[in-house]
């Protein structure tokens, strides 16, 4: 986590470790911290489905369905990789 804090300290525009830290945070348990990284991530690339699938999970889990879906309906235009299971699981979403 440091690690990831130090790239973005260096480089506020620099997608990965801001849509990492949201992964991280949210593993951890702190839904609220990620909810709030993930778009940070989507301002930089707002072509980035694995960031805007992340929000949108996270906002189904605290109870935000019409954004999640909203959200997902999004991630399915920009990658309908998603839609696929095998995909997903190639992306560590189990």
């Amino acid at each position: 986590m440091s690690n990831y804090n130090q790239v973005v300290a260096k480089d506020t525009n620099f997608l990965a470790p801001i849509n990492n830290i949201g992964f991280i945070k949210y593993e951890q348990g702190d839904k609220e911290t990620a909810i709030q990284q993930w778009p940070q991530a989507i301002k930089i690339n707002n072509q980035s489905a694995e960031a805007s699938l992340a929000l949108a999970v996270a906002l189904y889990a605290t109870s935000q369905q019409q954004q999640a879906y909203q959200l997902a309906e999004k991630v399915l235009k920009l990658d309908k990789n998603f839609a696929d299971f095998h995909c997903m699981e190639k992306h560590l979403w189990r």
